[in-house]
């Protein structure tokens, strides 16, 4: 059976009638609907192990990926303070700063993207885009990530005093108002019927922390297991929790679960950013199964946790969240 015909696409019920809504819908809409979400036939067959994979990275903008999501509530703050340029940071091959870029271009704004590393040769891959979207790209060579939040603050203020109207957003869009995004998210999810267990990447904590607050929302539904692409597992799981408690509290809601932040460790390589062999193994895998691209920096590290039928993720149905990256395959 072909995957689109066993698809849960625009299915949408409420599980919990009687129950209001806790995550509101952002003013500006960059998602038409439900991304899809499909049963991967032929590696569950492999597997032995019923597994899905929700389509983040289809979302219609930006050549998709899970950064949509934040965006929408990001844009809506930034709409707020009537921001005329967006700054943000992110590595050179950043799927949030190529999705900064294209959101900027379509509501009027300049966008400038602060990047580590150093230019390089001809741009590829992200970096393509962004000059294509038009944004105005800053490289930071050295002092890592803190050294490029310093700088993206210090534009901040430059363009300010100039007159402009900047909206800095921090690395990945991960802030508690960026989490609400994968709050909302992990409604549809639930509309879509699905149960067991999700799985993501972890990077900067934002689409973990909104599932997890998500999950503390409701009384019943899957558990949340995230993957360490970046950072350590205890670092990632310590910010993922504060944000969604900060989702929670944002809401003035009253969770039906406890937080509970897991991120496993073991598959995140020599740093961010290399790519492993285990993620090239679930890449090639997954691609040759069931035609669908993996990047090496986040989803093909996380999906590899997957295969490796890691102890640590519960037994039961699996849905991958697919974050997206694919134009990062295409960088020289």
């Amino acid at each position: 059976m072909l995957p689109w015909r066993n698809a849960r696409v625009t299915a949408r019920r409420d599980p919990y009638p009687d129950r209001v809504t806790p995550v509101p819908a952002p003013r500006t809409r960059l998602l038409a609907g439900p991304t899809p979400l499909y049963r991967l036939e032929r590696l569950s067959a492999e597997l032995g192990r019923e597994i899905w994979i929700k389509r983040d990275d289809l979302t219609p903008v930006a050549m998709g990926g899970n950064k949509i999501r934040k965006l929408e509530y990001l844009l809506d703050e930034a709409a707020d303070r009537d921001a005329d340029v967006l700054v943000t940071v992110g590595a050179a091959q950043s799927n949030h700063a190529r999705a900064v870029a294209a959101v900027a271009a379509m509501t009027g704004r300049e966008a400038h993207l602060v990047l580590a590393g150093h230019p390089g040769g001809s741009p590829t891959g992200n970096l393509l885009l962004d000059e294509m979207w038009g944004a105005r790209l800053e490289f930071v060579a050295s002092g890592g990530w803190p050294a490029c939040l310093q700088r993206a603050e210090d534009l901040g203020a430059e363009l300010a005093a100039a007159g402009r109207r900047p909206y800095v957003i921090p690395v990945g869009g991960s802030t508690v108002i960026g989490a609400l995004g994968y709050a909302r998210a992990y409604e549809e999810l639930l509309g879509q019927g699905v149960t067991g267990t999700l799985v993501c990447a972890s990077g900067s904590g934002g689409t973990h922390a909104g599932l997890l607050a998500g999950r503390a929302l409701t009384p019943v539904g899957p558990d949340v297991v995230a993957v360490q692409v970046s950072q350590t597992a205890q670092e990632l799981a310590d910010v993922a929790g504060d944000l969604a408690d900060g989702v929670i509290r944002r809401l003035a809601a009253t969770p039906d679960r406890a937080v509970a932040a897991l991120v496993l460790d073991g598959y995140l390589g020599e740093k961010y950013g290399a790519a492993t062999h285990a993620g090239r193994e679930a890449q090639q895998l997954l691609m040759r199964t069931e035609g669908i691209v993996l990047d090496d920096v986040y989803t093909a590290k996380a999906f590899a946790a997957i295969l490796a039928n890691d102890e640590r993720i519960p037994a039961g149905p699996v849905t991958f969240i697919h974050t997206g990256g694919a134009p990062s395959v295409f960088a020289g």
